[in-house]
């Protein structure tokens, strides 16, 4: 019986469970004799660090609510009116007990607070509870809690600059998607995308795990997680040149070609490829605003140096050497 169980609630964790198999768990989640089995369910899918802001003597009640919200979709329609009334009672009676309600797209809590930075915005620095400051980037959001407890837990979609102040005792964990990142305080770049989420240290060491991999990263290394492939890597970088979006005045000093690619990619959003190799070893020196139009600075990076810029349709800059 317990395995039969034990395969219907991995499937409920991949969102493949049928109707029938809800209603299985649901009804042994309700049954009190099986609290030992329940709480082996629970650790695993409460199996990260981020998930322990919800205490646990909830996270029963925010399974089963989700369970019964899952079944009673896939239900035929029923009076509005009455169905209100049931709602009404169920989230009265949950709040009674304490139950951490998530609320909107973003995944947040009822107990956070978002701070979204629009796209038109400029970037815009938050300090936290605990003292560490946050540069939150256009477009993004940054879900945190009004008071710390075990853990410094944050949800980010987009890009922001983390430098956390220093507590051994409650790690600093950052939630992009499917990546966390655990700190106990330092300085790092997170930038989530379409296609990846990546993590760049400029100062301190950082871990970065999903449900499968985990790897640590020091200054000027980056872990790269692919949303496509669930793949998680790490390289060496300039971590510099993954934070220059902060700035309002973009300076670089005899940098080779490669490492421009990376400013053009941050900063811009564009693909870059390379035509030959010799044109990733030429250096360059320019100075340009952030926020200066892309086809200006392609223009005055080939008007005085030996290599040539193309602006292709798409997002894609092709570089060559002259």
């Amino acid at each position: 019986m317990e395995e039969h169980i034990q395969r219907i609630w991995k499937k409920y964790l991949n969102n493949t469970a049928s109707n029938d198999e809800l209603k299985v768990l649901l009804e042994v989640l309700s049954n009190s004799a099986n609290s030992h089995l329940v709480t082996s369910l629970l650790q695993q899918q409460w199996d990260k660090p981020f998930a322990v802001v919800i205490d646990s003597s909830n996270k029963k009640k925010l399974v089963l609510e989700k369970l019964q919200k899952t079944i009673g979709a896939s239900q035929p329609k029923e009076n509005h009116t009455a169905k209100w009334f049931t709602v009404a009672a169920t989230i009265v009676a949950l709040i009674g007990l304490g139950v951490v309600l998530y609320i909107g797209t973003t995944g947040g809590f009822s107990n956070y607070t978002e701070f979204t930075v629009a796209q038109t915005e400029a970037p815009k620095t938050i300090t936290l509870p605990d003292g560490s400051t946050i540069v939150v980037n256009s477009g993004a959001t940054l879900a945190y809690a009004k008071k710390f407890s075990k853990n410094r837990a944050v949800k980010l979609q987009g890009e922001a600059f983390f430098k956390v102040a220093k507590d051994s005792i409650h790690p600093f964990i950052i939630q992009t998607g499917e990546l966390y990142t655990r700190v106990v305080g330092t300085q790092f770049n997170v930038h989530e995308n379409a296609t990846s989420v990546s993590v760049t240290v400029t100062e301190g060491k950082v871990s970065v795990y999903t449900k499968k991999d985990t790897v640590n990263v020091t200054a000027n290394e980056q872990a790269v997680y692919q949303l496509q492939t669930n793949s998680l890597t790490e390289k060496q970088v300039n971590a510099s040149l993954y934070s220059l979006w902060q700035t309002e005045q973009v300076t670089l000093n005899l940098v080779p070609m490669r490492e421009f690619a990376v400013v053009l990619q941050e900063l811009y959003q564009q693909q870059v490829v390379f035509k030959d190799e010799a044109a990733k070893e030429v250096l360059l020196s320019i100075s340009f605003r952030a926020q200066e139009d892309i086809s200006a600075v392609i223009n005055r990076v080939n008007l005085i140096n030996e290599v040539t810029l193309t602006l292709k349709p798409n997002h894609m800059i092709t570089i060559e050497k002259n």
